[in-house]
């Protein structure tokens, strides 16, 4: 049907042409009036062929810039068809102020409290818990809880935006700051997480006691938690997904690389599969002697055979969303900004992510 117009339109064009003709009175000028006429009252039809759907964010497509890997059910470009280096380009890494974000500061988000979440309540000595309303948790299996490193309290602004009873423990001790190795180090990193969530869930009326499912989130340094935990024999199989905001670096020697990315690599095949969830986010910011983001979220995308794709679309807090890539339950998404506020801003990205990780685990 969407074809009668446009036909209809071209038929009005070669009608009108042809009796100008015929009148000689045909000029340039009176032709290109009528053909700007016809053609703005010709319907726009979108060139789909342009945009790509994220599964990470349903209904929010990106447009296509790269070249798309047709094969199999991933989110990628074609093998060869983006730069062979790690780096983001210099214009990539330009830092983005407020005033070009709406006048948001990404490092001072406003406090909109806590959502559906209880106020902080401390854990057992690792931190201050976040718990969703009692009757959407699962009584008989437990809750399930993202244990979070690095900057919790900015974290909680972010993380109280999504509408997902998943609890939510931001991990800090007394003394120690990030020295993450210093308290979870051994063979029972997990554990001690754990058990801080339940001494939290037990001072709750009516809530489930127990620990269900598992993710370990992190932003910025916090990646080092993470590794901590997932480097101790037999974590990894029971954790069901990982959240890396912006927060992941290793040596630039590729043969220490290899070894510092194993445990978030063999994660990352593991979620390639379908059997866990991971989201890694990466900014164009520069480091200096140490990998970035931005190299280390390459290195996980070709370490399973794939590239990133080049697309464009603007997410929250005025972040620039330029490459992504997707395969089974495994996503990375790359964005430009190079500064202090860029790297902030991938905070602001937890919402987007819980719903996805959601989605996964199939609650609501």
């Amino acid at each position: 049907m969407w074809l009668l117009p446009i036909v209809a339109a071209l038929g009005a064009v070669g009608a009108l042409a042809w009796v100008g003709i015929g009148q000689s009175q045909a000029t340039p000028e009176k032709l290109r009036a009528v053909l700007t006429h016809v053609g703005a009252r010709l319907p726009h039809v979108e060139d789909k062929s342009r945009i790509v759907d994220d599964p990470l964010a349903p209904g929010r497509p990106a447009k296509l810039v790269g070249n798309r890997a047709l094969d199999g059910n991933w989110i990628s470009a074609k093998l060869g068809t983006v730069p062979a280096t790690l780096f983001p380009t210099e214009q990539d890494r330009a830092r983005k102020p407020p005033e070009a974000r709406g006048g948001l500061n990404p490092c001072e988000t406003p406090d909109r409290g806590y959502g559906i979440f209880q106020k902080w309540r401390w854990g057992g000595g690792a931190g201050k818990l976040l718990v969703p309303p009692v009757d959407r948790l699962d009584a008989a299996n437990g809750v399930d809880v993202v244990f979070h490193f690095a900057g919790y309290e900015l974290a909680r602004k972010e993380v109280a935006q999504a509408d997902v009873p998943i609890a939510f423990l931001g991990v800090a001790f007394h003394s120690g700051g990030l020295n993450y190795r210093g308290h979870l180090s051994g063979r029972r990193g997990l554990e001690a997480l754990e058990n801080a969530a339940t001494a939290g869930l037990k001072k709750l009326d009516g809530v489930p006691s127990t620990v269900n499912r598992v993710a370990l989130g992190a932003w910025s340094a916090g990646y080092d938690g993470v590794s901590v935990v997932l480097e101790q024999p037999g974590n990894a199989k029971n954790i069901d997904a990982v959240i890396l905001l912006d927060g992941l670096h290793a040596s630039r020697k590729d043969d220490m690389a290899e070894l510092q990315l194993a445990p978030f690599i063999e994660f990352a095949k593991r979620a390639a599969r379908g059997d866990a969830f991971m989201f890694v986010s990466y900014s164009s910011v520069a480091t200096d002697g140490y990998a970035s983001t931005h190299e280390t979220g390459r290195r996980l995308i070709r370490s399973l055979g794939g590239e990133p794709l080049f697309v464009e679309r603007e997410d929250v807090g005025g972040m620039e969303l330029k490459e992504m890539f997707s395969k089974g339950g495994f996503h990375a998404r790359g964005y430009r900004g190079g500064g202090e506020l860029d790297h902030c801003a991938h905070l602001m990205l937890y919402p987007m992510a819980l719903e996805a990780l959601a989605r996964h685990w199939k609650v609501r």
